[in-house]
C-alpha cells in the first residue's frame, strides 16, 4: 500500500471516529435542550393556568387554552403524590393521526378561591405533543450529518490532492532510481523541490549512487585485470608443466607429482574461467541477442559429448516433439546447454540412463545418479556440491542459475529415488 494512501486511511478512520462522537454528543446534547425547553413550556404554562383560576374563581366550562391538551379535576386528597409532578414521554393514542405518538404531562394540585364559593381542590394536568421536537431533532442531525459528510469528503479530497502534489518530487527522485543502470557510467541528478527532506534525500542518494557506481567500475576493472593477468601464468604453467610430463627421463614419483600439479592448475583455470563469465554476466556484457532454437543446440550438443556417453555406456533418450526458440545471448545459450548435459553427464552413473524431454515451453533433462543428501534448492548456489568431488568445481548449477534469471527463465531441481531432474520453463516469446 502506498504511504499516501495509508495515510489517507489513518486520516479517514480518525475523521470518522470523531464525527460519530460528535454526532452522538451532539444529539444528546440537542435532546437535553428540547427536553429542558418543553420542561419550561409547561411550567410557564402552569403559571398562566393558574392566574386564569385565580381570576376567574371557578373552572370555566369551555376549558383553558393551554398546552396540546388539559384537564382539571376537582380532587379531595390533597397529598396524593402522583397527582403533581412531571410524567416523561407519555404515549397517547392520537385519533387524529391513528397513532401513538410520545407527549409530555405536567400535573398539579391548585386552590380555586371565590368570595362567596368555598375553595375548590382540583389537579390540573397538562399535556404538550414532543413529536414536533423529535422529528426536528432528526431534521437537524440529518442535515449536520450530510454537512459534515460533504465536509469530511471534501477535505478529504483536498488532502489528497495536496499530498499528491507535494510527494510528486519524492515519485519523481523514485522513478530516476528505478532506471538508474549501474554499469552505466553517469551519476544521478535530482532536480530541487523545494521541500527541505527531499532536496536532503536527493543529497544524499547522488552522492551514494555516486560512490556505488564507482566503486563498481573499479570492482569490475579490478576483476577484469585480475582475471586475465592470472589465466596468462597459468597458462605458462600449465605449457611448462606439459614438456615436464613428456620428459621421459623422470621417475614415477616425480612424474606423479608433476601430474599432480598440472591437474590443480587445471582446475584453477576452469574456475578462473567460470567465475570470468559469472562476472561478466553480472555485468550484463552479454546484451547482443538473437532467435535460439534450444532443440537444435541440444542435438549439437550431444554430438559433442557422444564418445563420454558411450564411454559411461549411458542410454540416452531424446523426446523433443515441441520445439522451443527463445531470445538469447549464443554465447549464453551455449554454455547454458552445455553445462545442463555436461552435468547430467558427469553425475550419471556407468549403465545409467539420460532422458531429455519438452513439453510446451518446458524442458526437462533427468538422468540417473547417486542419492541426494543435500536440499536440492541449494546446489544453485555457488561452491556448493552435494559431494566432495574432485572434479567438480561446484559452479555448474550457479552458471545455469545466473543465465535463466537473466532471461527470466524458471528454473527448478527434482529428485526421487536416484532420479535427478532439471526442469527449465522458458518465456513466452515477445512479439
Amino acid at each position: 500500500m502506498k504511504l499516501l494512501n495509508k495515510t489517507n486511511r489513518y486520516y479517514i478512520m480518525a475523521a470518522l471516529a470523531v464525527f460519530l462522537i460528535g454526532t452522538l454528543v451532539f444529539y444528546v446534547m440537542l435532546n437535553q435542550i428540547m427536553d429542558n425547553d418543553a420542561n419550561e413550556q409547561l411550567l410557564i404554562e402552569k403559571e398562566q393556568i393558574a392566574q386564569q383560576l385565580d381570576q376567574l374563581g371557578t373552572i370555566p366550562a369551555k376549558g383553558i387554552s393551554a398546552g396540546d391538551r388539559i384537564d382539571i379535576t376537582l380532587v379531595t386528597d390533597t397529598t396524593c403524590p402522583s397527582c403533581k409532578g412531571f410524567k416523561h414521554d407519555t404515549a397517547i393514542y392520537v385519533r387524529e393521526s391513528g397513532e401513538v405518538l410520545p407527549f409530555r404531562q405536567l400535573s398539579f394540585l391548585h386552590t380555586i378561591r371565590h368570595q362567596t364559593d368555598p375553595p375548590k381542590s382540583c389537579r390540573i394536568t397538562i399535556t404538550k405533543a414532543l413529536f414536533e421536537d423529535d422529528d426536528l431533532i432528526l431534521t437537524i442531525v440529518k442535515s449536520m450529518l450530510i454537512l459534515l459528510s460533504l465536509l469530511l469528503l471534501t477535505m478529504f479530497e483536498i488532502n489528497r490532492r495536496i499530498s499528491k502534489r507535494l510527494w510528486k518530487p519524492f515519485y519523481s527522485s523514485l522513478q530516476k532510481l528505478e532506471v538508474f543502470n549501474i554499469s552505466k557510467d553517469y551519476s544521478l541528478q535530482f532536480q530541487p523541490s523545494g521541500i527541505r527532506e527531499f532536496d536532503e534525500l536527493n543529497t544524499t542518494l547522488e552522492k551514494m549512487t555516486h560512490k556505488i557506481s564507482e566503486d563498481y567500475h573499479s570492482l569490475k576493472d579490478f576483476s577484469e585485470n585480475a582475471s586475465h593477468e592470472i589465466q596468462t601464468p597459468l597458462a605458462v604453467i600449465k605449457s611448462k608443466l606439459e614438456l615436464l610430463i613428456q620428459n621421459q627421463n623422470l621417475e614415477e614419483k616425480q612424474m606423479k607429482l608433476i601430474s599432480d600439479a598440472y591437474e590443480s592448475a587445471s582446475r584453477l583455470s576452469r574456475l578462473n574461467q567460470a567465475l570470468i563469465l559469472l562476472t561478466r554476466i553480472n555485468n550484463r556484457q552479454y546484451l547482443e541477442t538473437k532467435q535460439i532454437a534450444i532443440h537444435e543446440l541440444i542435438e549439437n550438443k550431444l554430438q559433442h559429448f557422444e564418445e563420454l556417453i558411450q564411454h559411461k555406456r549411458i542410454v540416452l533418450t531424446v523426446a523433443l516433439s515441441q520445439p522451443i526458440v527463445t531470445e538469447m545471448n549464443p554465447t549464453l545459450a551455449d554454455v547454458l546447454i552445455s553445462n545442463l548435459l555436461g552435468n547430467a553427464i558427469k553425475h550419471n552413473i556407468t549403465g545409467g540412463w539420460l532422458r531429455i524431454t519438452s513439453s510446451g515451453r518446458e524442458l526437462r533433462i533427468s538422468n540417473k545418479g547417486e542419492t541426494l543428501l543435500s536440499d536440492p534448492s541449494k546446489l544453485f548456489e555457488r561452491f556448493r556440491k552435494d559431494h566432495a568431488s574432485a572434479e567438480s568445481l561446484g559452479l555448474g548449477l550457479a552458471i545455469v542459475k545466473q543465465i535463466c534469471d537473466f532471461y527470466s527463465i524458471t528454473v527448478s531441481y527434482e529428485y526421487s529415488l536416484q532420479e535427478h531432474t532439471l526442469v527449465l520453463v522458458f518465456p513466452i516469446a515477445q512479439n
